[in-house]
């Protein structure tokens, strides 16, 4: 049975006026979740967990962010509104 892990959290990003580009994003999510079937019918939560890869956006030198990697995201916070699925 294929489910979908509903995360909540928020994004933040950060524009370059002068650029014209965004420079980076945050990505912060709760230990609010939710499962669903893919009718969306909630369901029993599952033991199982996959860390948030998010990617920077490219700098000018065209790598990622400024260490040149992609940021991982850990699993903590309050909450907001995202809605993450796989």
């Amino acid at each position: 049975m294929i489910l979908n892990k509903i995360t909540v959290g928020f994004v933040s990003q950060t524009y370059d006026t002068e650029t014209k580009k965004f420079t980076a994003q945050e990505f912060v999510a709760s230990d609010e979740t939710t499962w669903e079937n893919t009718h969306g019918e909630k369901v029993e939560p599952q033991k199982a967990y996959l860390r948030f890869d998010m990617i920077q956006p490219l700098n000018s030198s065209g790598s990622n962010g400024p260490d040149r990697k992609h940021m991982p995201i850990e699993q903590k916070v309050e909450s907001s509104s995202i809605n993450h699925s796989i």
